[in-house]
């Protein structure tokens, strides 16, 4: 049933959709002083679902002399479910599709609560942020959160931040948020060094896009955060490497803009940058290898485009024959046809090679 449909039935009804949510609440904030909750979880899911349904047709109906209801009613949903959810739900240790589903749910209606009163999104992210300080103050491993039911698990924090945002729209009060979304970024950044690869991947770098979109203006100064810890990653352990190259791939967009120059720093005019690429090409991981190719496609690929004219940095102990230092990397829109000429060449080598190995290594299996 689609949400005009459900709206049409509200409109026309005797549903008081806010008294059958605060009914939802109750119910559920007493199951949550339970010490099973594990064993209620699908309980929590409908109640989280149908509140949100409830949530939605409400602001579809509401006039100004119920907002706030409204408004008091999300802030004590938080206060008295959303918040208590959080400390019992832990994805890093449980994975279960019922805990996601759970987590979805949970993030859906805290977004939801945000949408609905400024000062609740202000709360949400405050108490958001104050998770995140724990996580990096403390640095729970999943044995210390299983143990510790004060301490909050950072995937549930960071999925449930990167939902919240998602549906933020800038507004007029939005000025208010901005220093609190900036000092999270910030510490979603160092979070970034703790984290697993794949929580990075599917929580870490969305949520800190979301951020990015979000500040407009304020963003380009906060790219260059990223890049210090790309290098602080580099040939470290495996997992770090992979960081490295999920993180260049992940921000693509804002290094490597398509249409326009980076606006804070250009890492095309770091030998770093290159160091870090060709030790991709030839990595052992097949994984690197593939985001390294991916990163020299588009370079090269925006160079043609916005005919770029770049000299990187030279490596040291780089130096020719005439005894000077040379770039690692150079384009002259003047060269752009020889020059893509023989990237394209040195690709469509590295995916010939990459095939053969792959190949290979299925014979080798077989």
């Amino acid at each position: 049933m689609n949400d005009e449909i459900l709206t049409s039935i509200a409109a026309h009804s005797n549903l008081d959709c806010l008294k059958t949510a605060r009914k939802i609440q109750d119910n559920l904030s007493e199951l949550l002083k339970t010490s099973a909750i594990h064993e209620h979880f699908k309980e929590v899911i409908n109640g989280l679902s149908t509140i949100h349904q409830l949530l939605t047709l409400k602001k579809s109906l509401q006039d100004d002399k119920d907002r706030v209801d409204l408004e008091a009613f999300t802030a004590n949903l938080v206060r008295s479910v959303c918040e208590p959810l959080l400390h019992a739900v832990r994805p890093s240790s449980d994975s279960g599709p019922d805990v996601l589903v759970l987590l979805g749910c949970l993030g859906r209606v805290m977004a939801d609560a945000a949408e609905t009163c400024h000062a609740t999104l202000v709360n949400i992210l405050q108490l958001l942020e104050e998770h995140i300080i724990v996580y990096l103050n403390e640095k729970p491993s999943v044995s210390d959160l299983q143990n510790d039911g004060n301490l909050v698990d950072i995937y549930a924090v960071i999925d449930v931040l990167r939902q919240i945002l998602k549906s933020t729209l800038p507004d007029e009060k939005f000025n208010a948020v901005v220093a609190i979304l900036q000092s999270i970024y910030e510490k979603l950044v160092q979070c970034l060094d703790l984290v697993q690869i794949d929580m990075m991947g599917s929580v870490c770098i969305p949520a800190l896009l979301q951020i990015l979109k979000l500040l407009g203006d304020f963003a380009p100064q906060y790219i260059d955060q990223v890049w210090r810890w790309i290098l602080r990653f580099s040939q470290t352990s495996e997992e770090d490497v992979r960081k490295q190259y999920m993180l260049l791939c992940g921000f693509a967009n804002h290094f490597f803009p398509i249409s326009e120059t980076p606006a804070c720093l250009d890492i095309r005019l770091d030998a770093r940058f290159w160091s870090i690429l060709q030790a991709g090409l030839y990595s052992k991981d097949s994984i690197n290898r593939k985001r390294a190719l991916y990163l020299l496609k588009r370079v090269v690929d925006i160079c043609e485009r916005t005919g770029a004219d770049i000299a990187s940095d030279g490596v040291v102990g780089g130096e020719g024959a005439d005894g000077e230092v040379h770039p690692v990397f150079w384009w002259h829109p003047g060269c752009s046809a020889q020059l893509s000429h023989v990237w394209e060449d040195f690709q469509l080598m590295a995916e010939v090679m990459e095939e053969k190995q792959v190949r290979t290594s299925s014979l080798w299996q077989r």
